[in-house]
């Protein structure tokens, strides 16, 4: 959806500064007010638009993510001191370079490698659901489901939906130390 919208809004002459805008122009250029969208509505634009997610990077896997573990520049440097090191006739020292720097690719592989499945395991686990007005009612709906022109009611301990903007904010305080 975010590129779908993004398309729409370059081909319309370029992005659109709603933060800028008063309230009431903000709703009229969604085509909704303080009642939200109809549930029809909300689903032709679902239909529309797709799902209101961010588009997450691939991720690499295999082959790609264990090369990936000898291109930083510290690694490629130790690698240059074990081809010196073998030039001049040390192969011993040579040999324990190139073992420290095996040994650490491996080690980067498997912690990553780990790390992505878990995050993977998360991420099919954690459906988060966002209240929004719909039909002049509140409505709770996957984040996913959240289009254009739909007004997010957000409680404390919330999740603020991607590509989300608030108006009227009451009682916000942030708990975070300056």
């Amino acid at each position: 959806m975010v590129r779908r919208i993004a398309a729409r809004r370059r081909a319309a002459g370029g992005a659109w500064p709603f933060w800028a805008e008063d309230l009431t122009q903000v709703l009229r250029r969604v085509a909704t007010d303080g009642n939200g969208l109809s549930t029809g509505e909300a689903a032709k634009r679902l239909a529309a638009d797709g799902p209101n997610q961010i588009l997450e990077r691939q991720r690499r896997r295999g082959l790609r993510l264990l090369t990936a573990q000898f291109t930083s520049p510290i690694i490629l440097i130790l690698v240059a001191a074990t081809v010196v090191s073998m030039a001049l006739g040390d192969v011993q020292d040579g040999g324990i370079i190139l073992a420290i720097v095996l040994a650490s690719g491996a080690l980067g592989f498997w912690q990553e490698r780990n790390a992505g499945r878990a995050v993977d395991a998360l991420m099919a686990r954690v459906q988060v659901r966002t209240t929004v007005r719909r039909d002049g009612h509140d409505a709770v709906v996957r984040s996913e489901e959240v289009v254009a022109g739909d007004l997010v009611v957000l409680r404390a301990g919330d999740v603020i939906p991607p590509t989300a903007a608030s108006w009227r904010p009451t009682s916000c305080r942030s708990t975070s130390p300056r």
